[in-house]
C-alpha cells in the first residue's frame, strides 16, 4: 500500500503559477499605484438604444493603459461587436490602477474542461502596499455595462464548474459562486484536487487518508482510494479511469531519480534510463497492484528530470497503457498495456510516425476541417493558435509569430476568432474572423487602445 499522510492540495502550484504570471507581466512599481482605490474606476456604458439585443455575441479586449509616469496601468476593458462591423471598438470600462489586465475568471489555470464558460466573472490581480498583490472579482452584465465588485483579496482562482456553480480556492477557503444569481457561498462539501473527465477527484473534510472519485454530473461519490503524499515522488502523472473506479500512478521516487548518475565527462547529467511503478489503486480491492517498469529520462531545468512518459491512459475499464520511450532513439515508444484485475502485460513496438495527434480540438474547441493542417504547429498559444492559424490560412500573415507578437482569441464553439499583432504593419488593426463563413472583418485601433497593452480576448453573449 502507498503510504498515508495528508494529501498535498493545488493551493501550492495555484501560487507558483500565479507567481510566475505576475513575474511576466508585472512591470510597475508598487508606489505607483494608489492605495484604496476606487472600484471600477469609471464605466462607459451604452445609451438603452446602444445596449446590445439579448443573444448578440461579441468580443471582449482586456487591456492595460499607460497612464501619468512610465510604470503606471490602468486595466480596462473594451468591446467590439462582429455582427455591428460599423460600430467602432469601444472602451466600457476602467476597472483600476493595476500592473495586470482582467481576465475571465475561468481562464487559463481551470482544472476541467470550463475555460471560457461564464465570462460574466472577471478576475484581476492589484499590487499591493506589501509588495504582493490583491485579488478582485467582478461581476459584469453586458448588456448595460453594470460591473460590481463582488469579492476581493489575497487569493482567488476558479477551479471549475459544478452544474451552475463556479468553484474557487480562495485565501478565505473554497467558494461557490452561484453562475446565474452571482451570489457567492462557502458551502463546498469538499476539497477538489483535480479533474479527470467527468470526474473530479476529491478529499472529504476530517479524513485525509482517502480521496474520492467523484461525479460531477450526477453528484456521486464513486470510489474511495488511500491517498499518499506526493511530495516522496520526483516525477508522476495519473490517470482515472471513465467509470471512476480505478486509479493509476506512474511514479518515480526521489530515491529513484538519485540512482539516476548518468553524466558526461564535464559533469553535466545526461539522458537515461530510470527506474518507475505503476501503482493501480481499484475500487473493493484492498491492496495496490504495484509493476515496476523502466523509462527514459532526460534533464529538465525545471524539475532536474524528465521521463518520457508519452501517455498514460485508461482504454477501457478494464486495462491501461503506458506509451514511453525506452532509450534516447526518437524512432519508436514502448506501448505497455496492463490489465487492471489481474497485471498480466504485453508489449509493442510503435513507431513515432504512427503516432496519431488529433486535430480536431485544440483546447477543447473545434478545428474545422480545413484548418487541421496548420493547427498544432506550436504550443504556446493555447487555444488562441487557432486565431493565428485561420489568419495564416487567410494569407492576413505569412508565418508562426511568436507568443509575444500577437494575442489570439476564440469562441467556446470556435467559430470566431480575434486576433492582433503586437508590432509590424498590422498592429494598428484589429481582425475579425468567423471561422464558418470564413469571413474577415478588420477595424482600426482607436487611438488609447493602439497604445495599451492588448492581452486577452474574451467571447461574450449579451444576456
Amino acid at each position: 500500500m502507498l503510504n498515508h499522510s495528508p494529501i498535498l492540495t493545488r493551493s501550492i502550484l495555484l501560487v507558483v503559477l500565479l507567481s510566475t504570471a505576475r513575474g511576466s507581466q508585472a512591470s510597475g512599481h508598487q508606489n505607483a499605484i494608489p492605495p484604496d482605490q476606487k472600484t471600477p474606476l469609471k464605466v462607459y456604458p451604452p445609451s438603452a438604444d446602444q445596449q446590445s439585443k439579448p443573444g448578440t455575441g461579441k468580443f471582449v479586449i482586456f487591456t492595460r493603459e499607460p497612464v501619468g509616469k512610465s510604470s503606471e496601468y490602468v486595466a480596462g476593458a473594451w468591446e467590439c461587436i462582429p455582427s455591428e462591423p460599423d460600430r467602432p471598438i469601444t472602451k466600457r470600462v476602467d476597472f483600476c490602477h493595476s500592473s495586470w489586465s482582467a481576465s475571465p475568471l475561468l481562464s487559463g489555470l481551470v482544472a476541467d474542461d470550463s475555460k471560457g464558460r461564464c465570462p460574466r466573472f472577471v478576475r484581476l490581480q492589484v499590487n499591493s502596499d506589501d509588495r504582493t498583490y490583491t485579488v478582485k472579482i467582478y461581476d459584469i452584465d453586458y448588456r448595460t455595462w453594470d460591473v460590481r465588485c463582488v469579492w476581493q483579496g489575497k487569493q482567488f482562482q476558479g477551479f471549475g464548474t459544478l452544474g451552475r456553480s463556479i468553484i474557487c480556492s480562495t485565501s478565505d477557503g473554497w467558494i461557490r459562486i452561484d453562475a446565474e444569481t452571482g451570489a457567492l457561498s462557502k458551502d463546498v462539501p469538499f476539497e477538489p484536487l483535480w479533474t479527470d473527465g467527468d470526474f473530479w477527484v476529491v478529499s472529504k473534510p476530517n479524513d485525509s487518508s482517502s480521496i474520492w472519485s467523484y461525479h460531477r454530473t450526477t453528484g456521486e461519490y464513486v470510489a474511495r482510494f488511500a491517498a499518499f503524499d506526493r511530495r516522496q515522488w520526483a516525477s508522476f502523472r495519473r490517470s482515472l479511469s471513465t467509470d471512476g473506479k480505478s486509479l493509476a500512478w506512474a511514479l518515480i521516487s526521489w530515491s529513484d531519480f538519485g540512482k539516476w548518475t548518468n553524466r558526461t565527462d564535464d559533469g553535466k547529467r545526461r539522458g537515461g534510463l530510470v527506474d518507475g511503478r505503476l501503482v493501480l489503486q481499484r475500487m473493493h480491492v484492498k491492496d495496490d497492484l504495484i509493476l515496476p517498469f523502466q523509462v527514459w529520462a532526460e534533464p529538465s531545468s525545471a524539475f532536474g528530470i524528465s521521463p518520457k512518459i508519452h501517455q498514460l491512459e485508461f482504454v477501457t475499464n478494464s486495462e491501461i497503457q503506458i506509451r514511453r520511450s525506452v532509450d534516447d532513439r526518437k524512432l519508436s515508444h514502448n506501448l505497455w498495456t496492463v490489465d487492471v484485475t489481474t497485471g498480466h502485460s504485453t508489449t509493442s513496438i510503435v513507431k513515432h510516425e504512427d503516432v496519431q495527434e488529433d486535430c480536431s480540438m485544440i483546447g477543447r474547441v473545434p478545428v474545422p476541417d480545413y484548418l487541421r493542417a496548420g493547427v498544432n504547429k506550436v504550443r504556446y498559444f493555447g487555444r488562441g493558435e487557432l486565431a493565428v492559424a485561420f489568419m495564416m490560412h487567410k494569407g492576413i500573415i505569412a508565418d508562426w509569430p511568436q507568443f509575444d507578437e500577437c494575442t489570439g482569441g476564440v469562441s467556446n464553439d470556435g467559430r470566431h476568432v480575434l486576433f492582433h499583432a503586437k508590432k509590424g504593419p498590422l498592429a494598428g488593426h484589429l481582425y475579425y474572423g468567423n471561422l464558418a463563413t470564413r469571413q474577415v472583418i478588420r477595424w482600426q485601433l482607436p487611438p488609447a487602445l493602439a497604445n495599451s497593452a492588448i492581452d486577452e480576448f474574451a467571447w461574450v453573449e449579451t444576456p
